[in-house]
């Protein structure tokens, strides 16, 4: 943990209990219209926020609302991409949760983002229930915003001796529909059955699909989890 913070210090983060006003927050730089014109990246860190973020109103009147994307200290570097790509010029902050550090950014007066998001991506509050397929997604973007899904949401195991890989993925049931149904459109290989287990659904898909999802995925320059997608560049799995 000293030597998180020390790293933490280095790379100009802050721990979680230094406060920024509230005027100083709305004032920090970004690009409001990030998410407002589809293109590769944004649909990939779409799918990234269907999947492993978080929209909330934190005002009474239900008028202000914010971004959160919260991930294992291991992805910090993502989450600076993420900061990068979006010109999110807030801190990142670090706490403790139980015996892991996470690392946080939480984008306050975020309602152009919130609009698009919703408007475009169909993510909205409460998503961990009512998350449908992105309405104003491109069909050709549609790969980004998987992967982006997959990295927030999903795993990719590898099959002991073998080099057949499958992917599991968690979420509601119309997303994972929408999923499925656009695998097997692509791989003509039918998929796993979507399951609910340990309070989500869940579906495994086919590890014959699999090399068409990668070769539709690797089309895009977009910021891939490589720890998740590097057995397909021949490295190690996670």
């Amino acid at each position: 943990i000293v030597a998180i913070k020390r790293r933490a210090d280095l790379l100009g983060l802050v721990r979680n209990n230094a406060k920024q006003s509230r005027l100083a927050r709305l004032r920090i730089p970004r690009n409001d219209k990030f998410f407002n014109d589809p293109n590769p990246l944004n649909a990939y860190w779409a799918g990234f926020i269907a999947a492993d973020g978080c929209i909330s109103n934190y005002q009474s009147n239900n008028r202000r609302y914010e971004v959160k994307l919260g991930l294992h200290v291991k992805d910090l570097g993502h989450l600076q991409r993420f900061c990068q790509d979006s010109q999110w010029g807030g801190r990142i902050t670090i706490r403790q949760n139980g015996v892991s550090e996470i690392c946080r950014v939480t984008v306050t007066g975020a309602e152009p983002w919130v609009t698009d998001l919703w408007n475009i991506w169909s993510i909205g509050l409460r998503k961990t229930w009512n998350l449908h397929a992105p309405i104003g997604c491109p069909e050709n973007l549609i790969p980004a915003y998987i992967a982006g899904y997959i990295d927030g949401d999903g795993c990719i195991h590898t099959r002991k001796g073998t080099k057949r890989h499958r992917i599991i993925v968690v979420g509601t049931y119309y997303i994972l529909k929408w999923i499925s149904d656009w695998a097997e459109s692509i791989s003509k290989f039918k998929q796993g059955v979507i399951v609910f287990r340990r309070g989500c659904y869940r579906i495994n898909i086919s590890s014959y699909s699999v090399p068409t999802i990668w070769n539709e995925v690797s089309r895009f320059d977009i910021p891939l989890l490589q720890r998740k997608w590097q057995r397909f560049l021949g490295g190690d799995s996670e």
